[in-house]
């Protein structure tokens, strides 16, 4: 490339520099920043789910330690005994009776924060139902979930 004088030489020379800088940090630097934020925004919401599993860990610990009561019942009364014992019953959005001699249920529960729901799970368990399935539906608000359980009754 032939050049009228010095100072063409240095504008084009000064150009190819800066062109150089910017493809250096459009694909090198800005790249590897917005990776370290995403990281950042990645671990910050990973403490804080380690956090909430901590809280829950130890209301789970909590549970174990309160004695058992003896299971008096069908699973419906069971269930409505549980509903009401921890303050669930404004969260159940549909309940139905399943099978003939409406020993069985399912229902649907929204806006169950977690500690809830460990604590409707084990309240169950411990009165010796066990969901025959158990659905975690989306949930509209962060850690706020809805569960649709079902139970079918004892066999006879």
């Amino acid at each position: 490339m032939k050049f009228r004088n010095e100072r063409e030489r240095r504008l084009v020379l000064g150009g190819g520099v800066i062109a150089a800088i910017l493809l250096y940090f459009g694909l090198l630097i800005f790249p590897v920043l917005d990776a370290i934020e995403a990281d950042k925004r990645a671990l910050a919401s990973r403490q804080k789910n380690l956090q909430e599993a901590r809280h829950l860990a130890g209301e789970l610990i909590a549970l174990r330690a309160q004695p058992t009561a003896p299971t008096m019942g069908t699973p419906v009364q069971t269930l409505d005994r549980t509903l009401t014992q921890l303050g669930l019953q404004s969260h159940v959005a549909t309940r139905r009776n399943i099978g003939s001699d409406n020993r069985g249920f399912e229902v649907r529960l929204d806006d169950l924060d977690g500690g809830s729901l460990i604590r409707l799970l084990y309240t169950l368990d411990q009165a010796g139902i066990r969901p025959s399935s158990f659905e975690l539906n989306d949930f509209k608000q962060q850690g706020l979930w809805g569960v649709t359980l079902t139970v079918l009754g004892p066999s006879q």
